[in-house]
């Protein structure tokens, strides 16, 4: 789906990875934050942004960031 200047990169396979225990991007809060920008309209709504799903990195797209 094309998304305008703005979107959310998001599926649910974000919430597979963890970072571990100390780490803010906690797959729970992730997911939660994801329901509850859907549930206010800020995502997916009528007029919010339109989440995308994640592409899979090439590892030439890992050398540029890493």
């Amino acid at each position: 789906m094309p998304c305008g200047p703005t979107c959310v990169v998001f599926d649910e396979s974000l919430t597979d990875y963890d970072f571990g225990p100390a780490h803010p991007m906690n797959p729970v809060r992730v997911d939660l934050t994801m329901r509850l920008a859907r549930d206010l309209g800020v995502v997916d709504g009528p007029r919010g942004l339109v989440s995308v799903p994640a592409p899979d990195a090439t590892d030439d797209d890992l050398l540029v960031v890493h």
